[in-house]
């Protein structure tokens, strides 16, 4: 799937104003090389150049480090270096998609897709990655179920946050119902999510989750295969 082009989407003020901060004159100590090094790196980058990525991504760290002291601020060894990743995978987002034919800094858009990154890590607490979770649905898919138990075990927390997110605070009984209700949801994001489309499983499984126990609150009344299948018979009947 080919990845589509991308410049510096729209920020709201205060963001705007914390990349003002970082872009001043001489004051990005994080930035080891210059705009137009940088373009030339990342055309060669783009061309399927290992050397000049790895170049990139190591001139850019601090860039990395300044993201995670903004929008996490002081956080343990651990999850310092998930952060770290994710903020890596962001980069390398970055010089795969920016369009060089547009007169943009790759300061501005690294940032706001480094950002992005670390923010989504942020919201959902996995302890694998994506590249770990998708072996392991494609073994599921196929009908492992060692591999589809670890996965739930690795989800657990993620249930958690979608609980606190939506119930908050509740009994212990009413606890065991909606973790009952996000396994089944993490159940049914494991069995429909397709290995071919080019986003992550967590963001995924985050919807899956949610609209279980959105239907266990009663907020809605059938999950999205349901209601297909409702208006497939409705249109088979009307023909």
């Amino acid at each position: 799937m080919r990845k589509k082009k991308i410049g510096i989407p729209t920020l709201d003020k205060k963001n705007k104003n914390l990349i003002q901060k970082f872009q001043k004159g001489n004051e990005l100590n994080w930035r080891v090389c210059s705009e137009l090094e940088a373009r030339k790196l990342i055309k060669k980058a783009q061309k399927g150049d290992k050397k000049s990525k790895d170049l990139l991504i190591k001139a850019f760290d601090e860039l990395i480090n300044t993201v995670i002291e903004i929008f996490i601020g002081s956080c343990d060894e651990i999850d310092r270096k998930r952060f770290k990743k994710a903020g890596k995978e962001g980069l390398t987002n970055a010089i795969d998609r920016f369009d060089l034919t547009k007169k943009f800094k790759f300061t501005q858009c690294a940032f706001w897709l480094i950002r992005r990154a670390i923010e989504e890590e942020k919201q959902y607490p996995i302890f694998i990655s994506d590249l770990e979770a998708r072996k392991l649905i494609k073994k599921a898919q196929k009908g492992d179920k060692k591999s589809k138990d670890f996965l739930i075990k690795a989800f657990d927390e993620l249930i958690n946050t979608v609980i606190e997110i939506f119930i908050g605070s509740c009994d212990e009984i009413d606890r065991k119902r909606f973790k009952k209700a996000g396994k089944e949801g993490l159940n049914a994001a494991i069995k429909h999510f397709k290995l071919t489309r080019d986003f992550k499983f967590a963001p995924y499984a985050y919807w899956w989750i949610k609209q279980a126990i959105k239907i266990r609150l009663g907020i809605i009344k059938s999950s999205p295969q349901n209601r297909r299948r409702q208006k497939h018979k409705k249109t088979v009947a009307t023909t």
